[in-house]
């Protein structure tokens, strides 16, 4: 029998796939090839299924006689509401090539800023996977084959050694029980996730992040969002609308709706921004400057590019001081271990 396991339904368009599809089209169509060659050529270079089959059907869309625009919205897991919004404005002026360069520098932006935290988050993450499993092979392994030996020299036995036998005892003789409880625990926050008070819980834990991480990340993303899409020529309501939507946090998400609809009655945008303690006061004074010089876009732009700074610095502050931590808790957890194993094989070498 043959078992063929098919993956490719856990594959997603990355960041950097979207930036190096729209540079490729960029180059393409500013040397004159079709925009439906253009994305044929693409689809047959490309290896990832999802990409292959997103363009080879925006490719018959645009055979079709649809727009590019009309035919990348039909495909909203690779293509969000930013990219196609961009995408429309383009076309609407007939200059596709250039927003299609705009948006993969932009994306590229994203890309490295992204990579940025994860290269600062990876190294403490992966400390604490590798102590866990150290841990895990001295409990189920090393530990019962001293008990052993303890239990036939009937010496007396710290509380230290005592505990660390009756974990692993428990950690041996019910190991079904503990993966039953890690995945109840994982299967219930995720569901608890799912629900309007745990999201809410974890988007205000986000936005209150220590030392104002969370909101930095968040208004790089806001700037960066609203920057692009009023460079591109979104009107600034659409723009606002569209950024709610795509902000991933439902507390954001509710101020932006807030300012859009400020913007309806002709209020200006850093009326309700400075208003709500959410976002810092530099930010409508940044806006207010945009406002009034006409240049808001680029006002916004440089704005991302600050907070992004602001972000990157604070989580590689934030990851160095979270490895002597991480240092310390090893140590304590290994002093414990040694401490309970030594001692009792200590007090049977001096009875002998």
């Amino acid at each position: 029998m043959n078992l063929n396991l098919n993956l490719d339904f856990l594959e997603k368009a990355t960041v950097k796939d979207k930036a190096f599809l729209s540079r490729q089209l960029a180059t393409m169509l500013s040397s004159g090839l079709p925009l439906d060659r253009a994305v044929a050529v693409l689809a047959s270079q490309t290896r990832k299924k999802v990409i292959k089959d997103t363009l080879n059907d925006i490719n018959r869309e645009l055979e079709s006689g649809q727009k590019f625009s009309t035919a990348i919205s039909r495909h909203p897991k690779v293509f969000d509401r930013v990219y196609v919004s961009i995408v429309v404005s383009g076309e609407a002026v007939g200059k596709l090539s250039e927003v299609l360069t705009h948006l993969a520098d932009t994306l590229e932006q994203e890309n490295n800023f992204n990579t940025k935290i994860s290269s600062a988050i990876m190294y403490p993450v992966f400390i604490l996977v590798v102590m866990l499993v150290i841990v895990f092979l001295m409990m189920t392994k090393v530990v019962p084959q001293l008990t052993e030996i303890f239990k036939e020299s009937e010496a007396q036995l710290p509380w230290t050694t005592k505990l660390l036998i009756g974990a692993s005892g428990f950690m041996v003789d019910y190991w079904w029980m503990v993966i039953i409880i890690v995945f109840g625990i994982i299967i219930g926050i995720y569901l608890f996730l799912k629900t309007e008070t745990g999201g809410f819980m974890v988007n205000k834990i986000q936005v209150n992040l220590p030392g104002g991480i969370g909101k930095d990340i968040y208004m790089s993303r806001f700037a960066r969002t609203m920057g692009m899409l009023l460079e591109a020529g979104t009107p600034i309501i659409d723009g606002v609308k569209i950024t709610a939507d795509v902000m991933n946090n439902r507390i954001y998400k509710r101020s932006l709706n807030n300012v859009a609809s400020q913007l309806e009655r002709g209020i200006p945008m850093s009326v309700p921004i400075e208003k709500d303690p959410y976002f810092p006061l530099v930010v409508p004074q940044m806006v207010m400057v945009g406002e009034q010089t006409g240049k808001l876009d680029e006002v916004l732009n440089k704005l991302a590019g600050y907070y992004e700074e602001q972000s990157s610095d604070k989580i590689k502050g934030i990851s160095a001081l979270f490895e002597p931590i991480l240092i310390v808790i090893i140590g304590i957890g290994v002093a414990f271990i040694v401490f309970s194993i030594l001692m009792p094989i200590y007090q049977i070498v001096q009875l002998q």
